[in-house]
């Protein structure tokens, strides 16, 4: 990159540079991020979100609430198991690693 370069890359528009603007504040930005998001979705109505919304919380629930049955059951199996005395040394020792 020569001088002429680096001149051209710090400059936004006409006369107006990058060091000559003055710093967003918090609220500018999450207002600016805001605009910029509602341009790129369009207008959408609330109960459009719903469509989508509510099915990914159940699935999401269903899943974690699945996960957490499966876990449970696995462990009383073995430890049922292991309390009969069903399961080989070797398997119990494998387990405990």
């Amino acid at each position: 990159m020569g001088k002429a370069d680096s001149k051209e890359a710090g400059k936004l528009s006409e006369g107006t540079t990058i060091e000559s603007i003055e710093k967003l504040t918090l609220s500018q930005l999450e207002q600016y991020l805001s605009k910029a998001a509602w341009i790129l979705k369009g207008p959408v109505d609330a109960s459009d979100f719903k469509v989508y919304i509510f099915p990914l919380l159940f699935f999401k629930r269903t899943f974690i609430e699945l996960t957490l049955q499966v876990a449970i059951f696995i462990r009383c199996q073995y430890h049922f198991a292991l309390a009969l005395g069903l399961f080989p040394v070797a398997l119990t020792a494998v387990s405990k690693l």
